[in-house]
């Protein structure tokens, strides 16, 4: 487990904390050593003086590390230790844990950035009134701060005697400062300027690159999407609306270049998979440049490439763009678990009857738009599979959508194909259950006997949950312009993306029994309303049309772990096998 290796390494922070020469930095007068810290709550003599409190997007290590703490102080004290969320705060006495919104912890926060200007990786322990703030801005380093203060002041009562109203420990990382520069500019001065519906496939390496400068020269480099105003030093990703972006030009779908003008640096490429490694061979350069020197590019600096894939990294295996005026019938059919015709009852008193494919129309714009609709008392539904033409194992799936409008239930999901086992797994990549601002994503597991459990309730029930805002654009939901969702999944984790980040990710290293989560899956993009058993309930005077509209449909594979499977071999894989 993750946990044992964070709490291993506490006896190395500690050692770090020494030779940095911070320990604890306790703003303390002379003669002045502060008070002693609470032991009991004055309401309840069996419970724990302080609650646990971590951030509400808080990652599970964090969590993980924060019910330690419990169990810790549970057994120091022989008292019950309350451990909950920000938003579920009582107030009183707490341990924050990580940015839970309150003002102790920007206190701690600002104090953090105050004490030196490459403060990304250090951390703080600081007790501020009734408060216990432990907080950095890493989300590995906030886990270093947990364990150490477990190990530190939650496992006897003198250790916790240590801790004062007047302490305060600010760990800082040992860094040694790089001055990269483009055109005679600091990095650290430069903003990283994206597609607002950026992809998950060229996304990760706009993280791989800003992890990289955190964790080695600890400032972040600001990402932001082109509808902001632009500014004077710029990294601009793929084709933008700047001027900058626009003069640059690539030729070849596997090309990329990097151009260094008027201190902007374009990145672009031929395809997505091309501008991964535009940006990645620039990360790169930075580390080469690191191991002697520092980076340094003048104006006018270029540098080009082609994409080639090794067999761990990411190809092109299957897709539709929805050029044309009709559906491509070798990549789409029915689904065997709903056919075209299926009824049910209706929330009205009519039927819902599924239209699958049917309720699918291109109109030669490049979009495939699936729809639902009511006729009196009955409604139809839509949907677009890959069933008996397309299965996978592992892999980026990446869509860009534009969801409907209320009460319609909108879903983009891969479910276990029909093919001889015992078990499947069933990935949700986007429920919106008519929502317009919202969805869930989820992972459930459908076994022989009608066996199953999902990852609703418990530590992932908030974690799974995209709500949708946007500053720029307040007033626009889920339905108002098209965003790309992506499910990347591999032999070690699932990732759930919006606009090429991550919100969700679950390991499939730190749970057990899930060899389901490595079977071939089907893909289905549904929209459905006016049904008894999911989404909003449908009343009357709600919309009697809604539509789902897809720009694209986009699946990369590793050739080292990927399976692929057309429809020849799944009806093979299908066929009864023969007296």
């Amino acid at each position: 487990m993750r946990l044992r290796r964070y709490i291993a390494l506490v006896l190395s922070v500690a050692v770090l904390l020494a030779a940095a020469g911070c320990g604890d930095r306790q703003p303390v007068p002379a003669g002045e050593q502060g008070e002693p810290l609470a032991t009991v709550n004055p309401n309840n003599e069996k419970r724990f003086a302080y609650a646990i409190t971590y951030a509400e997007d808080s990652s599970q290590e964090v969590k993980e590390l924060a019910k330690e703490m419990r169990k810790t102080l549970r057994g120091t004290f022989s008292s019950s230790v309350t451990l909950t969320t920000a938003s579920k705060s009582s107030g009183g006495m707490e341990i924050l844990i990580g940015q839970t919104g309150q003002r102790e912890t920007q206190e701690a926060a600002q104090r953090l950035k105050d004490n030196r200007q490459l403060y990304y990786l250090d951390f703080i322990i600081k007790v501020i009134g009734d408060k216990i703030v432990l907080y950095s801005e890493n989300d590995s380093m906030l886990q270093k701060a947990v364990s150490y203060f477990t190990e530190t002041y939650c496992t006897g009562a003198d250790a916790w005697n240590q801790l004062t109203t007047l302490t305060e420990i600010i760990y800082e990382a040992p860094l040694e400062a790089k001055p990269h520069e483009l055109a005679g500019t600091p990095l650290e001065q430069f903003t990283i300027v994206t597609p607002r519906d950026m992809e998950y496939i060229y996304g990760r390496a706009v993280t791989e690159l800003v992890e990289y400068l955190n964790q080695d020269q600890g400032y972040t480099l600001p990402v932001q999407d082109q509808r902001n105003e632009p500014v004077e030093h710029e990294i601009l990703i793929g084709n933008l609306e700047r001027e900058e972006s626009r003069a640059v030009s690539v030729s070849g779908e596997n090309a990329w270049i990097l151009r260094l003008a008027n201190g902007k640096l374009v990145i672009k490429a031929g395809s997505s998979l091309a501008l991964w490694a535009g940006i990645h061979a620039f990360t790169e350069e930075i580390r080469r440049q690191a191991a002697g020197a520092h980076l340094s590019l003048a104006d006018g600096y270029e540098l080009t490439g082609v994409y080639e894939p090794a067999d761990d990294e990411y190809a092109y295996v299957w897709g539709d763009e929805f050029n044309g005026n009709a559906l491509d019938r070798s990549k789409w059919g029915d689904y065997y678990n709903d056919p075209v015709g299926n009824t049910a009852p209706s929330l009205l008193g009519g039927q819902f009857i599924q239209k699958g494919y049917e309720n699918v129309k291109l109109t030669g714009d490049g979009m495939a738009t699936v729809f639902t609709e009511r006729n009196g008392k009955d409604f139809t539904g839509g949907y677009l599979c890959s069933d008996d033409h397309m299965q996978y194992r592992y892999g980026i799936m990446e869509m860009r959508v534009q969801l409907g409008v209320k009460p319609a239930h909108f879903a983009l999901w891969m479910n276990g194909g029909n093919i001889p086992r015992g078990a499947a797994a069933e990935f949700d990549l986007l429920e919106n259950f008519g929502e317009t601002d919202s969805f869930a994503s989820n992972i459930h597991n459908w076994s022989e006997g009608m066996y199953h459990t999902s990852l609703d309730g418990g530590e992932f029930q908030e974690a799974k949950q995209y709500h949708f805002s946007d500053s720029l654009a307040p007033e626009e939901d889920l339905s108002n312009s098209f965003h790309v969702y992506t499910l990347a999944w591999d032999d070690r984790k699932v990732d759930f993306a919006f606009d090429g980040k991550v919100f969700f990710s679950y390991s499939l290293d730190d749970h057990e029994n899930v060899d389901y989560c490595r079977l071939s899956t089907l893909l289905l993009i549904t929209a459905n309303m006016g049904g008894t058993g999911w989404g909003m309930k449908y009343e009357e005077g709600d919309p009697e049309y809604a539509e789902l509209k897809v720009d694209y449909v986009r699946l990369y594979q590793r050739a080292d772990i990927g399976l692929f499977y057309t429809a020849d071999q799944i009806a093979a894989m299908e066929r009864p096998a023969e007296d």
